[in-house]
């Protein structure tokens, strides 16, 4: 399939994320026969059934023990608080298992808790994965090879961006980068409608002349020209540009590193919560 250790790959749930990945996959044609979906819900069952080798209730443990015996590796997107009660059901099968965990704010220490002989990849994705422009940081955890890493960033490619982190403690930083940081750039294009809206605009056309410059904006960055080079080239010395930058920077960067720290904080306090030590 081109991807480096793509092979069998169960789904532990195929929500928005897991879903996402799972049709990014399917659409860089990974053969269905390589691939299953466990999910709580029926009708995500059904709707992935036609595309997959099989689909398991995880409530069923007997099933999902199946289901981890036949995978290579298990995608880990169900919902934070449930990651440790689901994978201590089939704690013994995930032994010699890659799991690879996008459950925000679980730990890997969690994840080992339950699940001993796994090895662990973690991936902070976030919601532009879901139109193929994700940014995603990944940590190879307890016993992650290269290989395992350089997969896992490779199935996160197929969705946008995917970058490796060194130590786990940076996925906070991740989280308030790009984690959350899609609302960031809401709040902004918001703020610019808004003001445009007060200045005399038509609420529509504020929002979207806001939305577009700002998908505009972004696609000028995708180059990978950096930032503070392409806003120099739109702000000329004296004019309107450079006006309002001047006014808006020191407030701007001060909210910026306020939200993100903040941000940060909350990150590592969920994490705090979700810790499972080793029994």
């Amino acid at each position: 399939s081109g991807i480096p250790g793509m092979t069998n790959t169960l789904f532990l749930g195929a929500g928005n994320m897991g879903g996402a990945i799972l049709r990014g996959m399917l659409a860089a044609g990974v053969s269905a026969s390589e691939i299953a979906v466990a999910d709580i819900s029926e009708s995500i069952r059904l709707s992935f059934a036609a595309d997959v080798a099989a689909t398991y209730d995880p409530s069923d443990v007997t099933a999902l023990g199946t289901a981890v015996n036949w995978a290579d590796r298990v995608i880990v997107a169900i919902k934070p608080g449930l990651v440790h009660r689901v994978l201590s059901s089939v704690g013994p099968e995930c032994t010699g298992k890659l799991l690879i965990s996008v459950a925000a704010g679980v730990p890997c220490a969690t994840i080992v808790a339950a699940a001993p002989g796994a090895r662990i990849v973690r991936v902070m994705p976030n919601t532009g994965a879901l139109v193929g422009h994700g940014a995603a940081g990944v940590f190879g955890g307890l016993g992650a090879t290269p290989d395992d890493i350089a997969g896992s960033i490779a199935m996160f490619e197929l969705l946008g961006v995917a970058v490796e982190v060194p130590t786990e403690d940076l996925l906070h930083t991740v989280t308030a980068v790009s984690g959350s940081g899609p609302a960031w750039f809401f709040l902004l294009a918001e703020h610019i409608a808004s003001v445009g809206e007060e200045m005399g605009l038509p609420r529509d056309a504020a929002v979207k002349l806001a939305a577009a410059t700002a998908d505009g904006a972004g696609k000028l960055m995708a180059t990978g020209e950096d930032p503070a080079v392409l806003r120099g080239r739109v702000a000329c010395p004296g004019g309107t540009t450079a006006a309002g930058v001047d006014a808006m920077t020191v407030q701007l960067l001060e909210a910026v590193k306020v939200g993100m720290t903040a941000c940060d904080v909350r990150s590592r306090e969920i994490a705090a919560q979700n810790t499972v030590a080793a029994q």
